[in-house]
């Protein structure tokens, strides 16, 4: 089997790590192995550049200890080198599980990892986001966690690999799950977002927020704020906040409004293509972090920005 795996019972969350998990596989000469619970539907993600993919059966869905008793289990008989899972809580608490039981090294939310012969080191954020800190793997394995969004998965079309089931002993838990429900999706996913204006203490009122609305329409963008809009103001939803007590973000374009950019707010939106920031303040910190930065006043240079995209639009 393959020196690299994913892990998930989540079919469409194991494209969220599939790119770095290819990447990290061809530095051993192989493609990255599947392991996911067995009976799930593999349309749209068995086609994306897998290896091999092995169906687990006898487990049960939604117990992570079952599954990490699993996971373990196989580890200590096939020796991988990098386990990764996707993000999710699920993934996470499988993952935190997996290790212990198995005696590998446990790394959460990374961002990348590197493979130099039989060194293995691993990158990710710690202090808020303010340091880019790397590992060393002195463990037999190394179980890792990436955030969902983090990666664009692969384009599909690619030859589906052999899929073989396999019976696994695992554990038994002492809870299991008698019933799931999806909840109703209230809101907006700024994750998936490929344009977003977001919006900070700069604004002077609420009722400001109209055109900053019209701006993200015509840019056809979603909004999203820093903390203060929602918690202090309640101005917006929740899940309109950007940042580390917020969603993490990566569009093609962000444009920072009246937003100062402090390092919490920074980690949200910092993986995305195009940054544009619009604030007075020429020592703001949003300037360094932006591509684009105009150093004005928000209300004469929102306006403007109206005013040119109704023109383009009507020209078009």
């Amino acid at each position: 089997m393959s020196k690299v795996w994913v892990f998930t019972e989540e079919p469409k969350a194991a494209l969220h790590v599939l790119s770095p998990a290819i990447h990290t596989a061809s530095k051993f000469g192989e493609k990255p192995a599947l392991l996911i619970t067995a009976g799930k539907n593999l349309e749209g993600v068995s086609d994306r550049g897998w290896g091999k993919i092995i169906a687990l059966k006898g487990l049960n869905d939604g117990v992570s200890f079952e599954q990490a008793s699993a996971l373990a289990t196989l580890m200590k008989k096939e020796a991988p080198k990098i386990v990764i899972l996707p993000g999710t809580k699920l993934g996470k608490e499988i993952a935190a599980f997996s290790a212990a039981l198995s005696g590998a090294a446990y790394a959460p939310e990374v961002s990348e990892i590197f493979v130099d012969g039989d060194v293995i080191r691993y990158a990710r954020s710690i202090l808020g986001g303010g340091v880019i800190a790397t590992y060393r793997v002195k463990a037999p394995y190394l179980v890792a966690t990436y955030q969902l969004y983090q990666y664009s998965p692969p384009e599909g079309g690619q030859p589906i690999p052999e899929i073989i089931e396999m019976e696994v002993l695992a554990e038994r838990s002492k809870v299991s799950r008698v019933e799931a429900k999806l909840l109703e999706k209230v809101g907006v996913d700024l994750r998936k977002a490929d344009r977003i204006v977001s919006v900070g203490r700069g604004l002077a009122k609420k009722e400001d927020l109209s055109f900053i609305e019209e701006v993200a329409g015509l840019l056809k963008a979603e909004i999203g704020c820093s903390r203060i809009l929602t918690e202090d103001y309640k101005w917006l939803p929740t899940e309109r906040q950007i940042g580390l007590t917020g969603v993490i973000v990566s569009p093609k374009l962000y444009m920072a409004i009246g937003i100062s950019g402090q390092i919490q707010h920074v980690i949200g939106f910092n993986k995305s293509k195009v940054v544009v920031a619009i604030n007075k303040d020429k020592n703001a910190p949003i300037h360094q972090y932006a591509d684009y930065s105009i150093v004005d006043d928000l209300y004469k240079i929102v306006p403007a920005i109206i005013s040119y995209l109704k023109k383009t639009a009507l020209q078009q």
